[in-house]
């Protein structure tokens, strides 16, 4: 496969990776029959508080990508995301999932799109101190169907405000503690 060069070439090499890799699953359970079932969750950009996270500069993955493209003319990916807290749950709920020997079954977890002018009016009004460059017109998201996560998960997604405000007030803590300003 050939790739784009830079951020564009990066983004594609780890969506072709995750396929490839779910490809690769359903192809081994359809030729070992093993006695387990297999549960996949398929996660849209997963932003929100990061338990690992222990500087300002340490910050990283999607959390890095939407924090720094702030300073952006616009956002560097799609509206379509879900908090961290939800891909944890989805996990927990995915474990009690009843399959038989060598099934499989896969969910997508996603909050609805959002429209990126829903955030940056968030943003704007709960966090002045935060500049958002980002000017419209925004791209938009994808429709996605997760109504069997909500469906046989019973999943309930946070918020917008949820995903991002625990994104922000963790970045801000950071940024606050290091400079030594409250």
């Amino acid at each position: 496969m050939s790739f784009p060069e830079g951020f564009a070439g990066h983004g594609a090499k780890y969506h072709a990776s995750k396929i490839l890799a779910h490809q690769a699953t359903l192809t081994w359970m359809s030729s070992h029959s093993p006695s387990f079932s297999l549960v996949t969750l398929h996660p849209s950009f997963v932003l929100g508080h990061s338990l690992v996270q222990t500087s300002a500069e340490d910050i990283g993955g999607i959390n890095a990508l939407f924090w720094g493209a702030l300073q952006a003319p616009a956002p560097q990916f799609p509206a379509l995301m879900v908090d961290v807290r939800d891909v944890a749950d989805a996990q927990i709920k995915a474990a009690k999932v009843e399959l038989e020997g060598g099934e499989s079954s896969e969910f997508l977890i996603s909050q609805h799109p959002m429209e990126w002018e829903d955030v940056v009016a968030f943003l704007r009004k709960q966090y002045p101190q935060v500049e958002v460059k980002w000017e419209p017109p925004y791209p938009k998201a994808s429709d996605v169907d997760v109504s069997r996560a909500e469906k046989e998960l019973g999943m309930q997604w946070r918020s917008m405000e949820e995903i991002f405000g625990s994104l922000v007030e963790q970045q801000l803590g950071f940024r606050n503690v290091e400079t030594g300003r409250l």
